[in-house]
């Protein structure tokens, strides 16, 4: 029974429907015929949520059409709570960064890639990552990675060219006087490859495998002119404390800081820096190096046999 009684739906029936569409046009008098319930009030929040007016600037609508449209209708862009600040916070919200803020923001994810290489790159070698595997272990989309850089041999020079200018820059900043130089340059070559052997893994695999090869190869031409004056100051060093062949000095001086290097690598744990230390002294008639944090003479710590430790258990 439609609320209203029969009597409302008099009018309904004295139309001349067929069967069908009796049925709408009965749905629809009944609609039309029966009284509106009143609707009881809304309670009253104490802090209610309204909605911030929409401007054309930010719909992209023309006046006419804005203007058309009914004030309590307005589709919102955000709803800030009715607070003394709200119009700050909406204001806030609907703000476009800065540019230094952007730039910092870029600065930050391009760091998180650059790091999330340098950990695989160690963990897994450079041809078995890739460059959907660096974004996944930064956090960040595949697109984005794609805005820095646009392959991974573009991450790895990234990662390693810090390092190799960091070489570059201890020969660079060695003390004037020979003997002093070549022992700086000796025991911080030596003192970075034993704390941290994985980076210098890292730049050692790029000269030697074939796929990073060619990142290292364009470091060394793009740093032409650092590489020269490293060179002539290591020869410079030499010819300085009397040598006859100061070439072939410089070349035989980084071939062996680069084995023990090497060595360093592939037997973090077992291969005696400290004793080379003090032999290369010995070797270019340098001073006694003064001891190392923790380190004991040779006397008591017999030096062990190289021996390489899986570096994945399972």
């Amino acid at each position: 029974m439609v609320p209203g009684g029969s009597e409302s739906l008099a009018p309904c029936r004295r139309l001349e429907l067929n069967r069908w569409g009796r049925f709408d046009a009965m749905t629809e008098c009944a609609s039309r015929c029966t009284p509106k319930r009143p609707r009881a009030p809304l309670p009253t929040a104490p802090h209610r949520l309204h909605r911030s007016p929409v401007s054309p600037a930010t719909t992209g609508e023309t006046p006419g059409r804005s203007g058309a449209r009914a004030a309590g209708s307005q589709r919102p862009s955000t709803c800030v709570p009715e607070t003394a600040g709200g119009a700050r916070l909406a204001s806030s919200i609907m703000s476009p960064r800065n540019p230094e803020t952007n730039a910092e923001m870029r600065e930050r994810s391009r760091a998180k890639l650059v790091e999330a290489a340098d950990d695989l790159f160690s963990e897994r070698g450079y041809d078995a990552t890739s460059l959907s595997a660096i974004t996944a272990e930064a956090g960040l989309s595949h697109g984005l990675a794609r805005y820095y850089f646009d392959a991974k041999a573009d991450v790895l020079a990234e990662v390693i060219g810090p390092r190799l200018d960091a070489s570059l820059d201890v020969i660079d900043g060695a003390p004037g006087d020979p003997d002093v130089a070549l022992a700086t340059i000796i025991d911080v070559t030596l003192e970075a490859a034993e704390s941290a052997p994985a980076p210098q893994a890292l730049v050692l695999a790029s000269m030697l495998q074939p796929g990073p090869h060619d990142v290292f190869a364009e470091f060394e031409q793009q740093h032409e002119s650092r590489l020269r004056a490293a060179e002539d100051r290591l020869r410079s060093i030499f010819a300085a404390r009397g040598a006859s062949d100061p070439v072939a000095e410089e070349i035989l001086f980084r071939s062996t800081l680069e084995g023990i290097v090497f060595k360093i690598c592939v037997y973090p744990e077992t291969f005696p820096v400290a004793a080379a230390r003090r032999r290369l002294h010995e070797r270019y008639g340098l001073p006694d190096p003064e001891p190392w944090p923790g380190e004991t003479p040779d006397a008591q710590t017999p030096t062990p046999r190289l021996r390489a430790t899986p570096r994945h258990q399972p």
